[in-house]
């Protein structure tokens, strides 16, 4: 099965839960991150995190997990899990 890359993004205040914070579906993980991080600026609207999930459609693994910090930066953290 061919691999995708899910983006769930939103507000941590206010967050609708599940696939209602579901954004879209990549075939390359590194066009979801850019887009979570976009989706992160002042330029795209306010959402202060976001996950990118790989998938299978078999199987699911968060690979990804920004956080907007105090200061306004983005968290950019070591991938999740080293394949």
């Amino acid at each position: 099965m061919p691999i995708k890359f899910l983006l769930f993004a939103g507000e941590t205040c206010y967050p609708d839960g599940g696939w209602s914070d579901f954004v879209g579906a990549f075939d390359d993980e590194q066009a979801a991150i850019a887009e979570g991080r976009r989706l992160m600026s002042n330029v795209a609207g306010y959402r202060n995190w976001f996950h990118v999930v790989r998938t299978d459609l078999a199987s699911y693994e968060i690979v990804y997990d920004g956080l907007m910090l105090a200061d306004g930066s983005i968290s950019s953290p070591d991938k999740l899990n080293s394949d």
